[in-house]
């Protein structure tokens, strides 16, 4: 795992941990905005960089990675923690491992449960079809790919990342979302922020906000009407902006 790293480090820090088969640069307009306030770190989870060829293992293998460099560069303090789809499981599995204190908690579309088991055989078949076809630069594959995940100006960066990519990540990823868990008995005085869609592609999402609705009473949920899986963050950056500041600022 690589890390990549912007504003002072003697700021508070700031952890902005990306989702399954989208480039770490969908960020950058969150880092252009928060590394005026906040450190903040960006790990580009294994088997996803741009740069150089890795495999992705597991989600319990990432937040290694990511406590194992935070502990050793800043200590175990950690402000703000924001990771979106399979990135939001991370988190959560920091938080659930407290390694590191986590003072406040945003999830997006966060995957919480274990899914069914032939649901999960689709997902994984269905993203090796659409890394393959983009991989040989299919228009349709890659029109269906910016209009449902990919905004234009990150296209070269998505093409970069799936050149890269193997099968055993899209296996390993598909086999750590689909079979996490988070526990129900993992409270503290973490404020966390749970956002999820409406949309088809939200049902799992809409499982984990029930689960964390019962469990957890610190959790602040909020259903983004008529909204897919994480698109405020794909699509509208400066919006899911505000919805971050929004927490962090919220007393």
């Amino acid at each position: 795992m690589r890390f990549i790293e912007y504003g002072k480090s003697n700021k508070c820090i700031m952890v902005l941990i990306h989702g399954m088969q989208v480039p770490w640069q969908l960020w950058n307009d969150h880092i252009e905005y928060f590394s005026n306030k906040y450190h903040v770190i960006v790990p580009v989870l294994s088997g996803h960089d741009t740069e150089e060829i890795s495999t992705f293992i597991s989600i319990q293998e990432e937040a290694n990675s990511i406590e194992d460099f935070i502990l050793k560069q800043y200590g175990n303090k950690v402000s703000v923690v924001c990771g979106v789809s399979m990135g939001g499981a991370i988190s959560a599995l920091l938080w659930e491992r407290k390694k590191l204190l986590i003072e406040r908690l945003f999830l997006d579309g966060a995957p919480l449960l274990p899914y069914n088991h032939l649901i999960a055989f689709f997902i994984e078949k269905q993203y090796k079809y659409m890394t393959f076809k983009a991989q040989q630069r299919d228009r349709k594959i890659l029109e269906q790919c910016e209009n449902a995940f990919i905004p234009t100006k990150h296209m070269s960066s998505f093409l970069k990342m799936v050149d890269m990519m193997s099968n055993k990540t899209i296996e390993n990823c598909v086999k750590s979302i689909t079979h996490f868990r988070l526990s129900s008995n993992c409270n503290d005085e973490i404020k966390i922020v749970y956002y999820y869609g409406t949309t088809i592609n939200e049902y799992y999402s809409k499982k984990s906000s029930k689960f964390l609705r019962k469990y957890y009473d610190n959790v602040e949920m909020h259903c983004l009407k008529g909204k897919s899986h994480a698109e405020l963050y794909l699509f509208s950056p400066v919006a899911h902006i505000r919805l971050i500041e929004s927490f962090i600022n919220d007393d």
